[in-house]
């Protein structure tokens, strides 16, 4: 018997191809020999990945869920987050049904399902590169956006009725250990906080939610006409924007790695079920 005589089967072991005057009588399969014991590696190894995947859409899903129907810090950002929010839900949907159909495919070797399996995870994939270069270059443009809201916020501070904008802002701003769009100076075109008037006590100062320690809500009153040094010890000077943005580029090395993880496991799953459908049909063929 040649080695050509032999052929893998699903179940790792070696199908024997036995002939008679150079037709082929039956097939015997060798049950003490394993051809390839890299088969229940690749189909586990590939169940596990889109559990895992599975799981992520889930948290996307979820994630996008609550931006929408958040209203503390995010709600005065709800015009910009709207859009992303949705773009996060359906891609967690996404991610889902790659989850799904890459567990059935592992579990049950359905060629379908790994075929639909892989279509999905290179759409997915396009997918995010497409969004990565929309995001990268799109940063200075949302950055705007958010400096616009901000300042609009700002402005508005205790003029209005939109006591949740208000709300929002000073969430923000403790959150964040900030003051003001771009930097504190931003009060200055509130009519309440102006260094120009004389009425209001508040005059030259920002509000409560800038202090650094101080709960007292007049802690900022008259605090930017002090000095800088005790204005610097009394409330955060750097603006939200500038706040968000260093926390952002602080962890772009995580957020990058966490990408490139994503991509690396879509393409070791791509590998894995492509592996797995080759050994479908030879075992189908082998059937025949």
């Amino acid at each position: 018997m040649d080695d050509d005589d032999r052929l893998p089967t699903i179940s790792g072991h070696d199908v024997i191809m036995a002939y008679d005057d150079g037709q082929t009588s039956f097939i015997g399969r060798e049950s003490e020999r394993p051809c390839c014991t890299c088969f229940p590696w690749c189909r586990y190894t590939l169940f596990v990945l889109n559990f895992l995947v599975w799981s992520a859409g889930v948290t996307m899903i979820g994630l996008g869920t609550w931006a929408l129907v958040n209203s503390s810090g995010l709600a005065l950002f709800e015009t910009l987050l709207t859009e992303p929010s949705w773009l996060l839900i359906g891609t967690g949907v996404v991610m889902l049904a790659v989850g799904v159909f890459g567990c059935a495919g592992a579990l049950r070797l359905n060629i379908i399902c790994l075929r639909v399996f892989m279509v999905l995870v290179i759409t997915v994939f396009v997918l995010q590169l497409v969004l990565a270069a929309v995001i990268f270059f799109l940063m200075d443009d949302i950055q705007l956006k958010m400096l616009g809201v901000l300042k609009v916020a700002v402005t508005n501070y205790e003029r209005d009725l939109d006591e949740q904008r208000d709300i929002a802002l000073d969430y923000l701003q403790r959150e964040f250990s900030c003051c003001g769009g771009s930097s504190y100076s931003d009060w200055d075109a509130n009519r309440y906080y102006n260094c120009n008037i004389s009425a209001p006590p508040s005059r030259c100062g920002v509000p409560s939610s800038c202090c650094i320690k101080s709960t007292d809500e007049h802690c900022g009153f008259g605090i930017r006409s002090e000095r800088e040094d005790y204005m610097n010890s009394v409330i955060h000077t750097e603006g939200c924007i500038v706040s968000i943005m260093r926390i952002f580029k602080n962890n772009v090395i995580i957020i990058a790695s966490l990408a490139f993880s994503i991509c690396a496991v879509e393409i070791v799953c791509l590998l894995l079920a492509n592996i797995l459908s080759k050994y479908v049909l030879v075992h189908r063929k082998v059937l025949k």
